[in-house]
């Protein structure tokens, strides 16, 4: 069991370790995209540049050649961390989590890992949480953003997307008048609570869309003949509206 999980995992890294040919577009607009995001979360990842990683692997190597004074706090903190497993050709740093060594990646290498696992192993598995779980299977620190920003650019997994009914949608337009009194708009405002001297609980507001000039009246109900009356008040005071807009509530339709 031991030997087959070897050779799976040099499979694994052999494959990852090709170099990425097939969709250089892909891999320019992903780290075009993440390295922004990477430089604000930089510090609180666990994702290494690989200036940082060769720092920590070189402080590893050299670890057990030093004298125990001559061990620093941070190779002794690396020690803690990490575990060192290659050979002479290569060697690398794995990190520990939930009792098994992980892999350790750079944010030079993620896009690799995400992307060989994306097409050559999950066959362009669109779920996120797949995509995920396989990756951290073998991998120590993979961001979930990089993974969600990977899958919204692969283009195989853009084709067919259902469009979203708000996609749909046509644009908004603004609403622009010529003149005073062109437009104006009414509504009605709850104050939550009656007035304990008048008992009004609700203001009429009525405005000119262009000037912005407004009326307001207290109403005490929001039932069609208060909001009624109080609108022919107003109107008998003010310009005559080409367009009186309103929200459409039972008290402007009569019920």
């Amino acid at each position: 069991m031991l030997y087959l999980y070897h050779f799976l995992w040099i499979f694994f890294f052999l494959l990852i370790s090709i170099d990425d040919t097939d969709n250089p577009p892909l891999k320019e607009a992903f780290y075009a995209q993440y390295t922004p995001l990477y430089e604000r979360i930089s510090k609180t990842t666990n994702l290494l540049t690989q200036e940082k990683y060769n720092h920590i692997l070189d402080t590893m190597l050299s670890y057990d050649a030093l004298h125990t004074s001559e061990r620093t706090g941070e190779a002794r903190r690396y020690h803690l961390k990490y575990r060192l497993e290659g050979n002479v050709r290569s060697t690398m740093l794995r990190r520990q989590m939930k009792g098994k060594w992980m892999q350790v990646p750079t944010f030079e290498t993620v896009y690799d890992i995400i992307h060989k696992t994306h097409t050559a192993i999950l066959g362009h598995a669109k779920d996120k949480r797949k995509n995920k779980v396989h990756i951290n299977s073998m991998y120590y620190g993979v961001p979930t953003s990089a993974i969600t920003l990977y899958l919204s650019l692969c283009p195989n997994c853009a084709v067919g997307k259902k469009i979203s009914k708000k996609s749909k949608r046509l644009p908004l337009k603004m609403m622009l008048s010529q003149r005073v009194g062109q437009r104006c708009q009414v509504d009605l405002i709850d104050m939550g609570r009656p007035n304990p001297i008048t008992g009004d609980r609700y203001i009429l507001r009525y405005a000119d869309h262009l000037s912005a000039y407004g009326y307001c009246r207290p109403l005490p109900n929001r039932n069609s003949k208060t909001t009624g009356d109080a609108l022919v008040q107003i109107l008998s005071e003010s310009i005559q509206p080409t367009i009186l807009q309103s929200d459409n509530g039972s008290e402007f339709l009569g019920q």
